[in-house]
């Protein structure tokens, strides 16, 4: 299956089964998270992570508010919407900053590390149940 395939499937799951994929992505990194960023438990990349796929098309949807919310819980991280947005708005804010963290993230993954790094990525992005351009660029730059 290709790279725009499996975008496509994560895109046709419903909201549940994308929170259940990046949470399940999240705890399959989680070591890794925690290694790079032992003051914050990995949290720090975590959001860096979340606030960069929520601004990557420059607007913050109620789905995405949502799904945030969920995987977050699902996590075990309890945010208000509040939180939330406000994560989102600083994120912006510091994209550059943000992104740095990821990519440092990233050099630090084996091949099948930066497959559930992209998996998380690719749920995150897809909960209004599509992939923008932007979106896509961002994936692919986490090869």
């Amino acid at each position: 299956m290709g790279f725009n395939d499996t975008l496509q499937q994560i895109v046709n799951m419903d909201t549940e089964e994308k929170i259940h994929l990046a949470a399940d992505s999240f705890f399959t990194l989680q070591p890794v998270f925690e290694a790079v960023d032992p003051e914050y438990k990995g949290m720090t990349i975590v959001y860096a992570l979340l606030g960069t796929v929520l601004v990557a098309d420059e607007q913050l949807s109620p789905e995405e508010l949502g799904f945030a919310k969920g995987m977050l819980s699902a996590i075990g991280e309890e945010r208000s919407d509040d939180e939330i947005v406000s994560l989102c708005e600083y994120t912006a804010k510091t994209y550059g900053q943000a992104y740095e963290i990821i990519r440092s993230f990233r050099e630090k993954l084996t091949d099948d590390g930066v497959t559930e790094l992209i998996t998380f990525v690719a749920a995150l992005c897809s909960i209004d149940d599509r992939i923008s351009a932007d979106e896509v660029k961002l994936i692919k730059s986490l090869f």
